[in-house]
This record gives structure tokens, sequence and C-alpha cells, in this order.
């Protein structure tokens, strides 16, 4: 999403806060959601955002339902995790719709997804309808960790209206 300002941006697996600070050069006025569930990540994402107002830091996993999840590092590679329902888990799982609520976001102008694989969870369970509160969607799918994650995702976008662009791994669909 370029030459574009966001007034409200949640940002799923926000990894370190490299995209909080870009979000925040495009429009310093926007409010920033940043979910991280890892809590190495996450430590170097509150120093990389502490001078940014406007900022809410989240130390959770973005899921189609809240509860609680375990974190799994093997096979995705440095800084990356990917989250697991469980009942012995100790980082929270949140929902989008939770979050805009939370928040008070009544639409979205960016949701920015990079979830490790857990968008094929994420498009696939619970109420949808949160999509048609969506302006631009930027996502990374992991169809190579977890086949059907592109289908999962393209299927929920299916019944609304989207231009599509590719920037480096990302898929940025826009509503028309």
């Amino acid at each position: 999403p370029r030459d574009r300002s966001f007034t409200s941006v949640i940002d799923c697996g926000v990894n370190i806060g490299c995209t909080v600070r870009y979000w925040k050069m495009l429009d310093p006025t926007c409010t920033v959601v940043a979910v991280e569930p890892d809590p190495e990540n996450f430590e170097l994402l509150t120093k990389n955002t502490a001078q940014l107002k406007n900022i809410h830091l989240m130390k959770a996993g973005v899921w189609p339902s809240s509860g609680l999840l375990d974190l799994e590092k093997e096979g995705v590679g440095h800084s990356a995790v990917r989250t697991i329902p469980t009942a012995g888990g100790s980082t929270p799982a949140v929902t989008i719709p939770g979050l805009m609520e939370h928040y008070g976001f009544d639409r979205l102008d960016l949701l920015k997804i990079d979830i490790e694989g857990s968008e094929l969870e994420l498009f696939t369970q619970g109420d949808l309808s949160w999509l048609a509160h969506v302006n631009t969607i930027a996502i990374e799918l992991h169809d190579h960790w977890r086949p059907g994650c592109g289908e999962a995702f393209f299927k929920a976008i299916a019944p609304y209206r989207w231009t599509y662009a590719i920037v480096g791994y990302t898929l940025v669909c826009t509503r028309m």
C-alpha cells in the first residue's frame, strides 16, 4: 500500500515493528494495533515503537476465536513463530472483531496479516463478517508450509470486490 494514508491499522504478526514505523511514516496520525505472539520479537517491537504515538501493542496471536495458543518455532525460520491452539497454552488468542471492538474501529483502513500459516484457520473458522469492514488487506500467504492458506483466503474474500497487487511476498487487496 503506497502513497496512501491509513487512519486505522491492525498489524497481525508485526514481528519487531518495521511495518509499524512504515505506517506511521505514511500517516503520523494513524492508530496502529500491533499484535505479536513471540516474546523476543515483542521485546524488540516495544523498543522499536517506544517513541511513536497512537500505537497499541498486544502480546498475543491472532486466531478465529479467543483462548490460548502455544508457540512453535521449528521449521518457520529465524524470528518467525507459528501459533497452535491448546488448552495448556500461555499466549492469548485474539480475534480481529475483538480487536476492532476493543479499539473502537468500525472500519479498518488496513489489515496486515503475516501469521505464519495460521491464515488457514483464520479464514476457514468462525464468523468472517468482519471482512466487510476492511478497506485494504496486506497478507503474506504461507502455502509452502501449510497448503490451503491461499485457497482459504480467496474463498473468504470472494463475496467482496477487490483490486490486487503483489509487493514482494505480500498480496495487497484493496476494496473497489
